[in-house]
């Protein structure tokens, strides 16, 4: 199991560095109108885009630098045609060859100073001068990057609270060919973010993946990068990625252990990753601890390795410190017979219920009750006349000296009433 710390907001800021906007790149982001023809010198770009049979289009441009002569111009220096976009899937796109809004920031009749912004957000700074064959670049600064920083600081103020915010504040620290792919929320108070790295431009697969928790009023967190088992099929306009399921397996005051599957169905690949999520927090009594780890030793001993079946989880657990007394309800899946996963099956899937509880003093916990029964995920079998029966236990309560569950009584879920079923302590 991999332990992520959650990051509060201190941390994060410290994370965060606003660098300094060059002089001459904030001379160029204030000027209103770009100057592409001046007394002496001027910038011309030049398009060019190429049709590939049975393919797509390549795009190029070029950057030319023309001087003044009388009432002519004449040509002192081209880039060439770059191209930056390609035709084939197999090629790599580089847009920060893709030049726009180029603009003369100073020029006498010797020499030109310019500026352009490029197709990733870099802003570059050049000073072409008549004696030399190529310009010079003096700076460059990625405009685009600093105002996501920008946009990611203002964001922090409400990310530790605000689901919304931390998707945000995720979407805006992605790198190239980076997404936020799917989200799920396990508990109200709980979101987890699959992000996944495409590795092409055109009918790519996801190659790499990486997970983002967060934890309302507690924090942020994101696991390492994973390689995933994918691979691209051939033939042309697909993008083969990834999706995923998430379950909390067992939850303490300042921790939660999640239950991730990344998959793809088409091509038969999936994984399965364990997580201790951890968080500052309250101080834990010595019988917390002992519960915590007593949950976990349960989870632990009641795994079934098998593609189709749900993970093993605490659903619920209630843990009385004044009197040190807990309980908590394990959810199992023991059996199915259905075989694929959108199939049904004659009976469905087999869950088990079970309810435990844990005193100060007990070495171990001990099982008071369990149920378990098959149920169908949508329709009626044909075989039994019903989906099933559902065995779930839920609203687990301490009240005095009893412990206090739902339970759905009846043998047909079509038909079943939820009663309280009462244990004495």
């Amino acid at each position: 199991m991999e332990t992520i710390k959650l990051q509060e907001l201190a941390e994060l800021k410290a994370q965060e560095n606003l660098p300094e906007i060059p002089e001459l790149v904030q001379r160029y982001l204030d000027t209103e109108e770009r100057q592409v023809e001046g007394e002496h010198f001027r910038i011309v770009i030049d398009e060019k885009s190429d049709p590939k049979p049975g393919a797509g289009i390549a795009y190029s441009n070029a950057l030319r630098i023309e001087k003044r002569n009388g009432e002519l111009w004449s040509q002192v220096y081209s880039t060439g045609m770059m191209q930056y976009r390609g035709a084939y899937n197999y090629e790599i796109d580089d847009w920060d060859l893709s030049l726009n809004n180029p603009t003369i920031l100073e020029e006498s009749n010797d020499e030109v100073l310019y500026a352009i912004e490029t197709g990733v957000g870099n802003v570059k700074v050049y000073r072409f001068r008549n004696k030399d064959n190529n310009p010079a670049m003096l700076v460059v600064f990625n405009i685009r990057d600093y105002k996501k920083t920008q946009e990611r600081i203002e964001l922090l103020q409400k990310v530790i609270n605000d689901a919304g915010a931390f998707c945000s504040y995720v979407s805006k620290s992605l790198g190239r060919r980076w997404d936020i792919t799917e989200s799920a929320t396990p508990a109200d108070d709980v979101k987890v973010l699959l992000l996944d790295h495409a590795d092409r431009d055109y009918d790519a697969i996801s190659d790499f993946y990486q997970l983002y928790i967060w934890v309302k009023g507690k924090g942020i967190g994101a696991t390492k990068i994973y390689k995933t088992g994918l691979y691209h099929p051939g033939g042309k306009f697909y993008r083969i990625g990834v999706d995923f399921d998430v379950s909390i397996i067992n939850r303490g005051r300042n921790f939660l252990n999640l239950a991730i599957e990344v998959y793809n169905r088409r091509q038969q690949w999936k994984e399965v990753r364990n997580f201790h999520v951890e968080w500052k927090g309250t101080n834990v009594s010595t019988f917390e601890r002992e519960v915590e780890k007593a949950m976990e030793k349960v989870v632990e001993s009641h795994q079934h390795d098998h593609p189709l079946f749900k993970p093993t989880r605490i659903t619920e657990s209630v843990i009385d410190t004044k009197r040190e007394i807990a309980a908590w309800i394990l959810f199992e899946q023991i059996d199915t017979d259905r075989l694929s996963e959108h199939g049904e099956g004659w009976l469905g899937d087999q869950f088990r219920y079970s309810l435990w509880v844990m005193k100060a003093g007990e070495e171990e916990p001990h099982q008071v009750y369990e149920d378990h029964a098959y149920i169908r995920p949508y329709s009626k079998s044909e075989l039994t006349g019903t989906r099933g029966r559902d065995c779930t236990l839920k609203d687990l309560r301490l009240e005095g000296n009893t412990i206090k569950v739902l339970h759905p009584e009846g043998e047909r879920v079509e038909e079943q009433e939820w009663k309280d079923f009462i244990f004495s302590i």
